[in-house]
C-alpha cells in the first residue's frame, strides 16, 4: 500500500483534534481496505471519528477499529453495492478529502 497522505491541522476543541487529510489512493486496494493509522493523520493516540466522501464513482466507506480507521472503497453497479475488488486500477489516483477527529 503506498496512500499519498497530507494534513492540514485545524484549531482543537477540548483535547479533540481535528484535521482535513487529503487521500490519494494507490491501485494496490486489498480486502478488508487501507488502514489508515492516528500517525497518519498527525495524531497521537486514536481516530474517532473519520467522513467518508464519495471519490469519482467509488464511495469511500470508513469503519473505526480500535484506534485506527479502516477505509473500504465501495462502488456501485447496477444497483448493487459492493466493495472493489483487490488490486483494481480505478482507485490509482482518486483524491478523497476526509475530516478526522480523534486525539
Amino acid at each position: 500500500m503506498a496512500l499519498t497522505i497530507s494534513v492540514k491541522n485545524l484549531k482543537s476543541n477540548g483535547g479533540i483534534r481535528r484535521r482535513i487529510v487529503t487521500i490519494t489512493l494507490d491501485a494496490a486496494y486489498a480486502t478488508p481496505g487501507y488502514t489508515i493509522t492516528p500517525a497518519n493523520c498527525k495524531l497521537k493516540n486514536k481516530i474517532l471519528y473519520m467522513s467518508s466522501p464519495v471519490m469519482g464513482i467509488y464511495l469511500a466507506s470508513v469503519t473505526l477499529s480500535g484506534v485506527n480507521a479502516i477505509l473500504q472503497m465501495i462502488v456501485g453497479a447496477a444497483g448493487v453495492n459492493a466493495e472493489a475488488a483487490d488490486n483494481l486500477a480505478g482507485l490509482e489516483g482518486k483524491v478523497g478529502l476526509f475530516l478526522v477527529e480523534g486525539y
